[in-house]
C-alpha cells in the first residue's frame, strides 16, 4: 500500500516538473537576460554565490540600459533565492535556479520570474547560462530517464489454469 502511495506521489511530482518546463520554455526574454542556473548537491554555495557576484559586477558593462537592468535584477533575485538555503539544506538531488524578466508579447508586458526546482534525479555538474530562454532540455531529459526506468521495472505475471 505504501508503494503504490509513493508511486502515485512520484507520479504527481513527474506531473508537475512536466507542467513547469512546459512553461518555462515557451517563455522568452528581451536581450539575454533570463538566468538559468545548475547546483549540484556536492558544489560548494560560496562558490556560487561569489560567481552570482561577479557576473553582477560584470553586468555593468552591458550596452543596452534595458538588458542590463533585466539581467542585474535577474541576478540580484538568484542570489536572493540561494541565501535561502545554506549548505546542509541544500536539496539532496541539486537544486535548479530560473530568474529573470519575461516578455509578454500578447498583453505587451513583463513579467518577473524566480523559480526553484528540485530535479528528479542527482545534477552531476554546475552551469550557469544568461539567454533570452531558459535551459530544460536536461530536466526534461530527466522525465524521459525516469519513465523509461519505470516502463523497464514492469513485469507481469500469467496463470493459466486448463
Amino acid at each position: 500500500m505504501a508503494t503504490a502511495m509513493q508511486n502515485d506521489d512520484s507520479a504527481i511530482e513527474k506531473w508537475k516538473l512536466r507542467r513547469t518546463i512546459q512553461y518555462l520554455s515557451s517563455l522568452r526574454g528581451r536581450g539575454t537576460s533570463l538566468v538559468t542556473m545548475i547546483v549540484p548537491a556536492q558544489s560548494q554555495l560560496s562558490r556560487t554565490t561569489k560567481l552570482l557576484t561577479d557576473e553582477y559586477a560584470l553586468s555593468s558593462c552591458i550596452k543596452s540600459s534595458q538588458t542590463r537592468h533585466n539581467v542585474q535584477q535577474a541576478l540580484s533575485a538568484a542570489q536572493g533565492r540561494l541565501r535561502l538555503y545554506t549548505q546542509n539544506t541544500l536539496p539532496e538531488n541539486g537544486l535548479v535556479l530560473y530568474t529573470g524578466i519575461v516578455y509578454d508579447e500578447e498583453q505587451h508586458r513583463e513579467t518577473k520570474i524566480s523559480m526553484c526546482i528540485e530535479p528528479l534525479q542527482p545534477l552531476q555538474y554546475g552551469l550557469y547560462r544568461c539567454e533570452t530562454h531558459f535551459i530544460t532540455d536536461f530536466l526534461q531529459q530527466q522525465i524521459i530517464d525516469s519513465v523509461n526506468d519505470l516502463n523497464a521495472r514492469r513485469y507481469g505475471i500469467m496463470v493459466i489454469d486448463g
